[in-house]
């Protein structure tokens, strides 16, 4: 099992990808509500490229939803240290080599 200095390490680790994560998760939910955000939308379409402008609005959709499964399994690995059951498989129980 990992010792608590490098799980206190981890935590921090953890707790500093999940603020930014929840930080870009804000930033492109409000850029894709913003008015200024769907100028380049508008302008495809007006274009006449609706394949395109659904390609954009897909991958924004998409790098949010990266963002939000990524949060989850962060939230899952704090819960595991908080539990004592970081660093340990969890199907099998032995202790995860440390350089993994």
């Amino acid at each position: 099992m990992l010792d608590q200095a490098t799980l206190a390490r981890f935590g921090t680790a953890l707790e500093r990808r999940r603020t930014e994560l929840e930080q870009d998760i804000r930033a492109k939910l409000a850029a894709a509500r913003d008015v200024a955000g769907s100028a380049a939308i508008d302008q495809v379409i007006e274009g006449g490229d609706y394949a395109n402008a659904d390609l954009i609005a897909a991958l924004d959709i998409a790098e949010v939803q990266r963002d939000v499964v990524e949060l989850r399994e962060l939230n899952a690995a704090r819960e595991r240290i908080d539990a004592g059951t970081y660093g340990a498989c969890a199907d099998c129980g032995t202790d995860i080599p440390l350089g993994r």
